[in-house]
């Protein structure tokens, strides 16, 4: 098996010449849609699986960051100091 990848959209009348072609060679062929890596229907993974480690060994808490990006801490109650 030899797998042609198309690294650009093409239109479906170029797809309909090409598979046309391919046919007249009788080379069986099968039409996938792209999906990116990590992002297939029904991935029981993270939600975010291409962040996975990005904040790895890194000194930074979830705290810290709400700190930064709204000067408070909005999860903070008279309860949970």
């Amino acid at each position: 098996m030899t797998e042609l990848i198309l690294k650009t959209d093409i239109d479906a009348r170029k797809m309909d010449v090409l598979l046309g072609l391919l046919k007249t060679w009788n080379i069986e062929v099968e039409v996938k849609p792209f999906q990116p890596i990590g992002f297939a229907p029904g991935n029981s993974g993270d939600e975010f699986p291409l962040t996975f480690g990005l904040w790895e060994n890194r000194d930074i808490d979830a705290r810290e960051l709400r700190l930064k990006a709204w000067g408070i801490d909005k999860r903070l109650t008279p309860d949970n100091p």
